[in-house]
């Protein structure tokens, strides 16, 4: 299937564009540019901190934004080096059109196969729906003015139920999704609240969160947008194996972007994916489906069990009591949804399959 990186520092230089493409990436989304000399004022160098929560990041506009003259040179560079299918990336502060066209000029002459659209800097929200609107008729506005192919990056702010009444008849060239979320962060002090605690930088209002919970959003995304929609969709966020571009695909998505993984472990990552990839059989790794449809019901293990009381004391449901001897569970009120295994801190109680009735 087609891997490709999803824009982040791996991609803001011709010598790691190439590593990518050497190690086997067929396409790269390339950092995205805006012109200079209309960045917003400075918020900081570029920080990263990995929690519980995942990887946050902080930096400052110009330096996450590059340049559209240097987006044309490493287009030009990579394309004579490699095979690797280099796409820019527009990012614009407002929902109106001037600026957005300004930089799609620059970039036409290079004839990129698609252009990214990134919504991530705007300063709209999209969860209203007289910006979704705003967003269809800059669409709109750069199809007529542009013969470049438009790829826009979808973000949570844009559910796909709003993204589809919105662009899917708007002439785009398919769907590029999921973006970090940006969020507020608390103030100083709630630190140990896994919030990050950005060394050698300013404590800044406002940080992005990215890392594997993305991943059942993505799911959720690809979904809904291939039940109604014929476009391509290029899906990635919080992928980190073969298996997790075997669910997007199996989804609907046409091609994978990746970042973080790559990030963290090199283009390694790439050329072991792609080889799991290649070894993988469906028919091996489908679960067999049983003749007869199994239900389960917890079972308490005496020989584990400390009777410290937790299974009793959860909300979930009331089919766990605590007797003299410790924890009793009454077989006809579970429904075996296995919430105490979760639960209980010793592992005592498993789950046992028996035939269902029905």
């Amino acid at each position: 299937p087609p891997l490709g990186i999803a824009p982040c520092p791996a991609t803001e230089d011709k010598e790691r564009l190439l590593q990518c493409a050497e190690a086997g990436a067929e396409a790269a989304i390339l950092k995205s540019c805006h012109p200079v000399g209309q960045f917003p004022s400075d918020h900081g160098p570029r920080r990263f901190q990995a929690t519980t929560r995942g990887l946050w990041g902080t930096s400052s506009i110009t330096r996450e934004l590059l340049d559209p003259e240097a987006i044309c040179g490493l287009l030009d560079e990579v394309g004579s080096r490699s095979s690797l299918r280099a796409i820019p990336s527009v990012a614009g502060f407002t929902l109106d059109s001037s600026p957005w066209i300004e930089t799609l000029r620059l970039l036409e002459p290079l004839r990129p196969c698609c252009v990214q659209l990134d919504l991530f800097y705007k300063e709209e929200a999209l969860s209203l729906p007289i910006n979704q609107e705003r967003l269809r008729r800059l669409i709109l506005d750069l199809r007529k003015d542009s013969q470049l192919a438009l790829l826009p990056k979808l973000n949570q702010e844009l559910r796909p139920g709003a993204a589809l009444q919105s662009l899917n008849d708007t002439g785009i060239a398919g769907w590029s999704l999921l973006d970090s979320l940006r969020t507020r962060l608390p103030p100083a002090g709630t630190d140990k609240y896994d919030y990050p605690t950005f060394q050698y930088a300013e404590r800044p209002e406002a940080a992005s969160l990215f890392g594997s919970w993305q991943l059942p959003l993505v799911c959720d995304y690809v979904s809904r947008l291939r039940a109604n929609s014929s476009l391509p969709i290029l899906a990635g966020g919080g992928v980190n194996s073969a298996y997790d571009i075997i669910r997007l695909l199996a989804l609907g998505a046409d091609a994978i972007q990746v970042a973080s993984a790559i990030l963290r472990d090199g283009p390694g990552w790439i050329r072991r994916t792609l080889t799991e990839l290649n070894s993988y059989h469906p028919e091996k790794a489908a679960p067999k489906t049983p003749e007869n449809i199994q239900c389960a019901k917890a079972v308490i293990q005496r020989g584990l069990c400390s009777s410290c009381g937790r299974c009793t004391r959860q909300l979930m449901c009331q089919a766990i009591t605590m007797k003299q001897d410790g924890p009793h569970i009454t077989p006809d009120a579970c429904e075996g949804c296995g919430f105490c295994l979760s639960v209980c801190p010793e592992g005592a109680i498993v789950l046992h399959s028996i035939p269902d009735s029905r």
